[in-house]
């Protein structure tokens, strides 16, 4: 459920890297549709016909759009349901601290030293290193710094990489090979987006087939 005071956190520098390959079209379907997400609370039911009204297009270049944006890996349908990992994990997140303020608003008489450390507790906020501004990624005591991100980027460079590791934050969390884990789940997603990209544009220089020029019957 929506709130007058809701918003969508974007990151401009993660938006333009994770749309680079998309068409004009397709980036402008994304973003009506993760606005979607975000008003609903989550993920929707895949039914063309509805979300054209969002898109203001046709319910069949809805369709069309949707599945371009599946195989791109920016969109995914389960069980008749549109999801964007993303914009669903922010969702959530958003959620848990509106309640996590709601919960520390009604303990009467807590100071403010008690309220902070109450949250960092609920957030499991680890100790900031030394060199905290080189880290770029964190999930639990696993870290990540700039360095090691601007590598991934180069070997993996068909993906919008801190959206994938954003999706797989948790698991890394649990694995102890967590940097194989990574790689293993970046090259996976890398390669489906290669193969995507190139189906698309074998499709775009595709001859259209043309239609035999009429000829009206002899008399």
């Amino acid at each position: 459920m929506t709130r007058s005071n809701d918003f969508m956190k974007l990151r401009y520098d993660l938006w333009e890297e994770g749309t680079d390959d998309l068409t004009l079209e397709q980036e402008a379907a994304l973003l009506r549709i993760v606005l979607l997400i975000y008003r609903r609370g989550g993920p929707f039911p895949n039914k063309p016909e509805t979300i054209a009204r969002s898109l203001r297009k046709s319910a069949r270049f809805t369709e069309r759009i949707i599945g371009q944006l599946v195989e791109l890996g920016k969109l995914k349908i389960e069980d008749g349901m549109i999801h964007n990992t993303r914009a669903i994990n922010e969702v959530a997140e958003r959620e848990a601290r509106s309640r996590q303020m709601a919960q520390l608003g009604s303990a009467g008489g807590t100071t403010r030293a008690r309220r902070q450390k109450q949250a960092a507790e609920a957030a499991s906020v680890p100790v900031e290193p030394d060199h905290q501004d080189d880290i770029v990624f964190r999930a639990g005591s696993k870290m990540l710094t700039r360095a090691e991100i601007e590598e991934l980027k180069d070997t993996f460079p068909h993906i919008n990489v801190r959206g994938e590791l954003a999706a797989i934050q948790g698991a890394i969390v649990k694995k102890d090979d967590w940097r194989g884990f990574i790689r293993s789940v970046l090259k996976n997603a890398d390669t489906k987006a290669r193969e995507a990209k190139l189906k698309i544009e074998a499709q775009a220089r595709a001859p259209i087939a043309q239609r035999p020029a009429y000829r009206p019957p002899l008399v």
